[in-house]
């Protein structure tokens, strides 16, 4: 069995003012906005190894977080334009591609194995299209989740499996 790995990580630049696609970026583990901006790192293992495969560093796709704007002179043909234009897409957009690269290369995994940030219905669908089985850590939000034809919020889903669970074990011992 096989995983690709999908992370972000800050690379703060709270120094600099005027470097290309400067951007404000939240860090999650400080729980605070940096300037910026987030590497986002597709990896591959089997367990045992780890390889990385791909990554994309990332501005913001909001304009409004961007201290600075794109060299309007670069020649849209080369791979520094293709790079910068990728840098100011959204973060599951990115991801979805970064995974359709691997899978182009001949790199296969059975499942993909993320974040709660990028743990969305839109990403989870395109990466089940392709054949991927999808482990992602969820958050509580307003979101509501999916389970025998029920919209149920995080917590009722928690408490339908522990209740399920203890019915389970109550049963396998005979009480």
């Amino acid at each position: 069995m096989s995983v690709f790995l999908l992370d972000d990580s800050v690379y703060s630049r709270n120094r600099s003012k005027k470097v290309e696609l400067l951007a404000r970026i939240h860090d999650h583990v400080s729980h605070n906005f940096v300037k910026g901006f987030s590497m986002l790192t597709l990896g591959w293992s089997d367990g045992f190894s780890f390889v990385p495969v791909d990554f994309a560093l990332l501005s913001s796709a909001k304009k409004e977080n961007r201290y600075c704007e794109m060299d309007s002179s670069i020649d849209k043909r080369t791979s520094g334009f293709k790079r910068r234009m990728e840098a100011i897409q959204s973060k599951p957009d990115v991801a979805a591609n970064l995974i359709q690269n691997a899978l182009d290369k001949g790199i296969v995994a059975d499942y993909v194995l993320m974040d709660t940030w990028v743990t969305h219905a839109p990403l989870i669908e395109s990466i089940t299209e392709k054949g991927l089985f999808v482990i992602g850590m969820v958050k509580q939000m307003k979101q509501r989740y999916r389970y025998n034809d029920k919209l149920l919020k995080l917590d009722d889903l928690f408490k339908l499996v522990r209740d399920r669970e203890k019915d389970r074990f109550t049963h396998s011992n005979g009480k």
